[in-house]
């Protein structure tokens, strides 16, 4: 649902959902669209749950009651964010003088977890996989005289070397961009262009929907060569999408999420590597930036409103705890002679 449709709605003066409505209009012009979006999603819901009652009746034991419940659908990383948006609710409420006190002031957040199962893939997995189309395509591709990637004019590519290439493309961009795949999936072949137009110093961007709004992808230069050469070779120029797929002899359509994930799992089967799926490049994307970078670089880098969201994908995992006590600890023999 969008903003502007839950505003429209009409609902009885003085009820939650009418109070949301004028909290969340309150805010639009000062929160981010992920933000606004992010506290629709909650308050909507929880109105809804509690069959939209008058605001000044809604008592703590009451929001504490919904929110237990939250624990049968949701994990505690989605719960805390929920707990927030709530209490940022309570307390405007509070001081507007909607309610006498703040009905969310005893939520107590999960507390954040230090471990977790790994998500992402192995880097070097992802790197061996570039690596497998890498080698399955330098006998056809070349550095002309002006050191651009072009490919030899005598060789006919077949279907199976034009979607290598394809995948190539869609493998180091969500490697580097760390994009959802149904952004990509979305993204048009005119943006990469207009982006990939000039060469870049070293990174270029380019700006796609994403899940909430508007966000800025960023790739290296080896990522907007691979653009180039696939745009140049790929079999419908005319096609408005970025990626798209297609059967032999068979007409162009556009890609969906799950068939960009089955085409993952297909090409690391070739490849003699566990299979991942697309999104999991995002958890890796993020992981990555967080080790090398930084939690704040890396919340920026994948459009992510809430650090706590980024923390969800790149928490430490029970590998890097299992390193951290190993090399924090007494990893010798107490009794050895030595």
């Amino acid at each position: 649902m969008k903003i502007e449709q839950f505003l429209s709605e009409s609902y009885e003066k003085g009820t939650f959902l009418h109070i949301a409505q004028k909290f969340l209009a309150k805010r639009e012009d000062r929160l981010s669209p992920s933000s606004i979006t992010h506290l629709l999603y909650t308050l909507r819901p929880c109105g809804k749950a509690l069959n939209n009652p008058p605001i000044s009746t809604v008592k703590s034991r009451t929001i504490k009651t919904y929110v237990d419940s939250l624990w049968l659908k949701y994990a505690s990383g989605t719960i805390r964010g929920k707990i927030g948006d709530l209490q940022q609710f309570g307390r405007w409420c509070a001081k507007k003088g909607h309610i006498k006190k703040d009905f969310a002031r005893h939520l107590k957040k999960p507390k954040l977890r230090t471990n977790q199962p790994a998500k992402a893939p192995q880097d070097q997995n992802i790197r061996q996989l570039i690596t497998h189309l890498t080698n399955e395509l330098k006998p056809h591709i070349f550095r002309n005289v002006f050191g651009l990637l072009d490919s030899y004019a005598d060789h006919q590519w077949s279907h199976q070397q034009q979607q290598s290439l394809r995948d190539l493309f869609i493998i180091s961009f969500l490697y580097e961009t760390g994009c959802r795949a149904g952004e990509l999936c979305n993204l048009s072949a005119k943006a990469l262009n207009q982006a990939t137009q000039a060469p870049a110093k070293t990174y270029t961007i380019v700006t796609g929907v994403g899940k909430t709004n508007d966000h800025d992808y960023h790739f290296t230069n080896t990522t907007a060569e691979l653009w180039k050469l696939w745009y140049t070779l790929r079999p419908d120029q005319n096609h408005l999408h970025a990626i798209y797929g297609w059967r032999k002899g068979g007409p162009c359509t556009p890609l969906l999420t799950n068939g960009l994930s089955q085409m993952m799992v297909r090409r690391c089967q070739k490849a003699n590597i566990r299979p991942f799926r697309a999104h999991s490049l995002r958890h890796a994307k993020i992981k990555r930036s967080r080790q090398i970078v930084g939690m704040d670089l890396a919340q920026i880098l994948v459009d992510h409103a809430d650090p706590e969201t980024t923390w969800g994908y790149a928490g430490i995992d029970n590998k890097e705890l299992e390193q951290a006590v190993l090399s924090t600890g007494l990893c010798y023999d107490l009794w050895s002679n030595g």
